[in-house]
């Protein structure tokens, strides 16, 4: 362009930055859709573990104990030979530590009861819905018989997704930014 007998140039720039930002964000979230939609439809199978049982007339400190040192959060509670109950860390926390019970007593005194279970071939999404629905950690898990065979916790389940390729990847980014 001349001007007053200059010459000059008119430069327009445009703002791509934010605009490739959000291009990357909705791809990025696109990927961690589908790679959540997959994860939900796989099987429980791979994350059911062994039950741990005591009997009902397990005193409440010994179950503690037990628990403690199998490393474990939930415990089931058998009566001639059939799970009647189960016992969490969060049981142990609301019905004894805060209410200031005697740990002498049994443990079905403290025992949640009816258990929820789901099936070994349930999908993922089941187990998270029966979880959330119920407000548990944990799912016992039956066979075709409908007998208990194994556990699945919100945990092992947290730890699967945290363990995806999506979730590895978002941590790298947030650790580049």
């Amino acid at each position: 362009i001349n001007y007053a007998s200059d010459k000059g140039y008119i430069v327009i720039t445009k703002e791509v930055s934010a605009q490739k930002r959000i291009e990357k964000e909705t791809a990025h979230l696109a990927s961690e859709l589908q790679n959540s939609l997959l994860l939900m439809n796989q099987p429980i199978k791979p994350l059911i573990n062994d039950i741990l049982r005591c009997k009902a007339e397990t005193p409440i400190s010994s179950v503690a104990k037990l628990m403690t040192k199998r490393k474990r959060k939930i415990l089931f509670v058998n009566q001639d030979q059939h799970i009647i109950g189960v016992v969490n860390d969060s049981d142990l926390k609301k019905r004894v530590l805060a209410q200031g019970l005697n740990t002498d007593q049994p443990v079905m005194n403290i025992m949640t009861s009816p258990i929820i279970t789901i099936n070994k071939n349930a999908l993922m999404y089941e187990a998270i819905l029966l979880l959330n629905n119920n407000e548990i950690s944990h799912l016992a898990v039956t066979n075709e018989a409908s007998d208990i065979i194994g556990v699945i916790g919100m945990g092992s389940i947290t730890g699967l997704q945290q363990n995806s390729v999506t979730y590895l990847i978002k941590e790298i980014e947030v650790a580049e930014d």
